[in-house]
């Protein structure tokens, strides 16, 4: 049996992780200010963060990984709320712009993944997540083949992305609720054409 001291340690160590990591996170962003991200070491980041090189590799085992976990932070986030939501209020324009919401609220974040050019990866966690929802798009609508709902996700998952893409270079504009709500329209008929609310 789990002793209460036991679970207090837990929770200390994750406190812990979760500190480094915001340390080493805040660190490469401003280290981007004045640095090329190729530029950068792990030395650098290191220091600029105060956390010793063993910490550093227990969380990650290169920089990419610093902006790439923060990355999937953001996509559990999101999803995790926003389709909580979603089910229960059917209201596809929170989806939409909740998403560009989220986005801005991170500009910084995406600026840092631009500068390492690893804002492919944007694409690439729409595609998975994408994916996600057509999983469980196709157990209500078997009569398509697999290659269908495959397509349909990366169809999504490319789609957004280009939104987003085209929306960071013109600067965030329009805003994030009218922008979004065009992401809510595509998703109303993805969602009522795949028959993903009959029977839930």
């Amino acid at each position: 049996m789990i002793t209460i001291e036991e679970i207090n340690t837990e929770k200390e160590r994750d406190l812990r992780i979760k500190r480094s990591r915001g340390l080493i996170y805040d660190a490469l962003v401003r280290l981007l200010e004045d640095m090329e991200y190729k530029d950068i070491t792990i030395k650098d980041i290191t220091g600029e963060a105060a956390v010793s090189r063993p910490t550093f590799y227990r969380l990650y085992q290169n920089k990419d990984e610093i902006l790439l976990k923060y990355l999937d932070e953001i996509f559990e986030e999101f999803f995790s709320s926003i389709l909580d939501n979603l089910r229960k209020e059917r209201n596809h324009d929170v989806l939409g712009r909740g998403l560009f919401n989220k986005w801005k609220d991170n500009r910084d974040f995406f600026v840092a993944l631009k500068k390492a050019d690893l804002l492919f990866k944007v694409m690439e966690r729409f595609v998975d997540y994408s994916a996600l929802f057509q999983e469980q798009i196709k157990r209500k609508d078997s009569k398509k083949n697999t290659h269908f709902h495959r397509y349909l996700a990366n169809c999504c998952g490319g789609g957004i992305f280009m939104m987003f893409y085209s929306w960071f270079q013109d600067d965030l504009n329009p805003g994030a609720s009218d922008i979004g709500e065009v992401l809510g329209r595509f998703y109303k008929y993805i969602f009522e054409e795949t028959k993903y609310y009959d029977e839930r």
